[in-house]
């Protein structure tokens, strides 16, 4: 049996229940999230899996995968709802950060026009 990721890795295997065995080195394989969200396994294609645990037992590397569950997914929405506000608070920091450094050039000129009149 073949299991072919998103990245194209390819993991001859036998499955076993849930587990997909295999006897390949997969120490460099990318077991992510998203390299599991649309797989091959034998030619026909899952979409939106995720891998829940791979182990070693003896000479065998056993891997799990699942598809997705709605909570999943919810949490994949939250970590992008997270990723852009933390962007956006970056984005108001330094636009802060702008509008502090501007008050005070404009204070700055303020006190030279102040002393140009005398005052």
């Amino acid at each position: 049996m073949q299991l072919i990721l998103k990245d194209k890795t390819k993991i001859t295997c036998t499955l076993n229940g849930n587990n997909y065995i295999t006897k390949q080195d997969v120490s460099t394989v990318d077991f992510s999230d998203d390299n599991f969200s649309e797989i091959s396994v034998d030619g026909m294609t899952l979409l939106n899996q995720l891998c829940s645990n791979v182990f070693k037992q003896g000479d065998d590397t056993h891997i799990i995968f699942r598809p997705k569950t709605e909570q999943d997914r919810n949490k994949d929405r939250l970590g992008i709802t997270e990723e852009v506000a933390i962007e956006q608070a970056g984005v108001d920091e330094e636009h802060d950060q702008i509008l502090i450094e501007l008050m005070a050039t404009i204070e700055d000129l303020q006190n030279q026009i102040n002393e140009l009149k005398g005052e």
